[in-house]
Parts: C-alpha cells; sequence; structure tokens
C-alpha cells in the first residue's frame, strides 16, 4: 500500500468540547493525514494548548489520556509559563467519520471546522492523545502514552 502524508494547518483556533461539556480551545491547530489510494488510513490532530488547559485535560483525562496509558513524564516534568503541545490519533473505527471523495484533505479540514463543537469530530474523547511534549530549548519534555 502506496502511503502518501499531507498536512494542513488549520485556520485560526479549533473549539472542541470535553466530557465535562466546557469548551477547550486548541491553538495552532493541524491535520497529519496519511492516505492510501483508496482512503484515509490514518488522521492525526496537533495542536498547542496553555499549562492551565493541560491541567484539565490531564485532570479529567481528555483524549484518552487516563493513567492506564500514560508512562512516566521525562525530562524532569512540564514548566508552567510555556504551552503544551498535543498530538492526537483518530483511531481507526473513527475513520469512516470522513466520509468523503478519495480522502481529500481539504474537505476533512473543512469538515472539522465547520462542525459544530457537539459534533463527534469536535469532542475531547474522540481523539486519542499519542504525544504530550513541551519545548524546552533543543530539548522536549513529555509523557509517553500507551496503546491499549
Amino acid at each position: 500500500m502506496d502511503l502518501q502524508t499531507k498536512v494542513e494547518r488549520l485556520q485560526g483556533e479549533l473549539s472542541m468540547t470535553a466530557p465535562d461539556g466546557t469548551t477547550i480551545v486548541l491553538e495552532s491547530p493541524s491535520l497529519e493525514l496519511d492516505l492510501s489510494a483508496r482512503a484515509p488510513q490514518d488522521l492525526r490532530l496537533l495542536f498547542v494548548v496553555s499549562h492551565e488547559d493541560w491541567e484539565r485535560i490531564d485532570r479529567g483525562a481528555w483524549f484518552g489520556l487516563d493513567p492506564k496509558r500514560r508512562g512516566p513524564c521525562f525530562g524532569g516534568g512540564f514548566r508552567t509559563d510555556q504551552p503544551i503541545e498535543i498530538t492526537t490519533r483518530l483511531p481507526r473505527a473513527k475513520l469512516s467519520l470522513l466520509a468523503t471523495p478519495k480522502g481529500e484533505r481539504k474537505i476533512i479540514s473543512e469538515l472539522i471546522q465547520s462542525s459544530p463543537t457537539e459534533h463527534t469530530l469536535r469532542q475531547t474523547e474522540t481523539w486519542q492523545a499519542i504525544k504530550v511534549l513541551q519545548g524546552r530549548g533543543r530539548l522536549k519534555t513529555g509523557l509517553r502514552v500507551k496503546d491499549l
């Protein structure tokens, strides 16, 4: 299977709904889409949050970050004065939500951005975190996230 990865930065911020009904604003969102000739094979949503929003995500185990999936934080923990970078993945079973002709990435980004925050694609629990990092100069601090 010949995979092609497309990266697209979304316009502005992206609001998502958390399990407790509150809204969280994702800064600098972008999509990484792996496409085969037939359909999307993998979709990742990358974004940045403030340390304050990271604490909300952490407390609520949003984006599938429950303690069973987390490894230790390497690099000494997160600083409160810098944003946190999170990479999430749309689980394979939910790729059908994208249902677009030939997996056109522009249509997928528009679908995500134009959907109301109540839509499945705009729910934090639809996406599974795979990386949580914070830059420290040339180094990054982060959490390992395991697949279950």
